[in-house]
Parts: C-alpha cells; structure tokens; sequence
C-alpha cells in the first residue's frame, strides 16, 4: 500500500496513534516516501514502574527507533498519560523532562479506563455516569494524586 501511495502525491499524517512494536525504519521510510509527515506515538510514559501495573507494553521499540525519528523529517509526536492509577506528579514531571530533550511535540493525555477494564467496570457501573464520565476529556478519580474534574448536567 505504501508502494501505491509513494506514487499519488498525497500528503499523510499517522495523527491516531502507531503500533510502535512493529515499526521499524525501513518502514518508516517507506511511509515518509508515500507522503506521511506526521506520526503519533502513543508512548503512555518511558519508564517501566509507570507501565508494568497498568499491563502496558513497555515503549521499548519507539524508544529504540527514537534516535532515528529525531534525524528523520518527519514531525514527531509522543502522547504520555497523566493521571493513571498509582502515578505521581514526579512521574510526571520525569517524562516532561525526558520529552524536553528531543525533537518530539509532546502529547499529554489524562487518563480514561479502557471500556472492558476492571478499573472501568468499578467506576462506570452506572450509565449516566458511563457518558459523562467514561471518555477523555473528564479525569477521573482513580487516583488521588491527580483530583478528577466533575461536571454538572442538568
């Protein structure tokens, strides 16, 4: 598909998230070839004691690859997770300081349980709740180092 696309002259954007575990660079090229630009990483946060309890994958590949996408021309992003279950502000503030020094367009998200998960079915039991309180822009109180915004519906 890359191949066919390398021919239209179509420029592309990656803007909802890579699986990073399988890409490497010389698909990486290849994308950059068929017209892609700009490429989303969900990195969620590069340390192991952050990922490990939430069952995460470990960044390990966009943080091999990283060197490669700094000197490449394409626009990098690199989303990270605020608020998750047992994270601290510290965290936080480690990931913004690792993130300050590369070439990459840093992408803070707060965080939302995944539908299906049990921190999910603890929290969002009730349906009205579910719509309001079950998606992205609202953070939710599952940790208490980062107070959750409550909305009034009328």
């Amino acid at each position: 598909m890359l191949d066919v696309m390398k021919e239209r002259g179509i420029a592309l954007s990656a803007t909802n998230g890579l699986y990073r575990q399988t890409l490497d660079t010389g698909t990486l090229t290849k994308m950059h070839e068929a017209g892609f630009s700009r490429l989303n990483f969900a990195m969620v946060d590069p340390s192991h004691a952050v990922n490990a309890p939430q069952r995460r994958a470990y960044p390990f590949n966009f943080l091999r690859i990283l060197d490669w996408l700094e000197a490449s021309p394409f626009m990098i992003e690199a989303h990270f997770v605020i608020g998750l279950p047992g994270q601290n502000p510290a965290e936080i503030i480690n990931t913004l300081i690792f993130l300050m020094g590369k070439r990459v367009l840093p992408g803070p998200s707060i965080y939302y349980p995944a539908l299906g998960s049990p921190l999910f079915g603890a929290l969002c039991s009730d349906p009205v709740a579910t719509f309001h309180y079950c998606r992205s822009s609202v953070m939710f109180e599952a940790n208490p180092s980062f107070p959750g915004i409550r909305y009034s519906y009328s």
